[in-house]
């Protein structure tokens, strides 16, 4: 198996952990050229499949692509796999256990393919034959007792990450889950890869409070997956 060398991380403001741990170790992506074509906020819903290319559709998304990729547009023949991060893909937990597994599929499937992070994932399988890996918004990083005060959930982690492969699965796009050594109660991420973190417009560091943006401890855990998977061996920190 050749392991893609050339790859590209597409996504909002939840790329910058993995731009960060690149920058705190760039002997971390050895061998790999990697390309980043990412913008704060929803901006990446403008860019838009415009014949075999993805190209930013407005002023702002092209402002922001031509700092962090330096083009506003992309060409997927360019790129042997592609990584979607954040975006619209964000793992809801399913409140209801009264719900039937078909009810509770429907439901994660209506989620997912709502979101313009899905539209962008399936444009872009439709240029490139090429490994497309999902990874959705890192769980929030909070506290045990307000998590499980605030959203009960009957489905864990294991059970909803299956549902979102096999939603993925359809269109030929496959999820990069959360590492297990950074999740924190099942359904959230420890403390600990939220520090830290900054944002990705300006490299300013987020507050203390921060919950929903990681550092580069958490960039590098999802790169060392990303890679591994890649590559078809195991990560640091994998489950056996």
């Amino acid at each position: 198996m050749t392991t893609p060398r050339r790859i590209a991380v597409l996504g909002n403001s939840h790329a910058a952990c993995l731009k960060a741990a690149l920058d705190a170790d760039p002997a971390l992506g050895a061998g790999r050229d990697i390309t980043f074509y990412a913008a704060i906020a929803e901006l990446m819903a403008g860019f838009r499949a415009t014949g075999p290319v993805l190209a930013a559709q407005d002023d702002k998304l092209k402002t922001q692509l031509a700092r962090s990729a330096g083009s506003d547009r992309l060409d997927p023949a360019g790129f042997d796999g592609f990584l979607l991060v954040g975006m619209s893909f964000k793992l809801h937990p399913l409140p209801d256990a009264r719900l039937s597994r078909a009810v509770t599929a429907h439901a994660v499937r209506d989620r997912i393919t709502a979101g313009y992070g899905w539209r962008l994932a399936c444009e872009l399988r439709a240029l490139t034959a090429a490994p497309i890996h999902v990874a959705h918004m890192p769980l929030p990083a909070l506290d045990r007792d307000r998590f499980e005060a605030e959203t009960p959930c009957p489905a864990g982690y294991d059970a909803l990450a299956g549902l979102w492969a096999g939603v993925l699965a359809d269109r030929d796009l496959t999820l990069l889950r959360q590492p297990a050594d950074t999740r924190f109660g099942d359904l959230m991420t420890r403390r600990s890869f939220a520090r830290g973190s900054v944002r990705m417009a300006d490299g300013a560091a987020h507050g203390d409070d921060e919950r929903f943006h990681m550092n580069a401890q958490y960039g590098r855990r999802l790169l060392e997956e990303w890679f591994a998977a890649l590559s078809g061996t195991a990560a640091p920190g994998d489950e056996i």
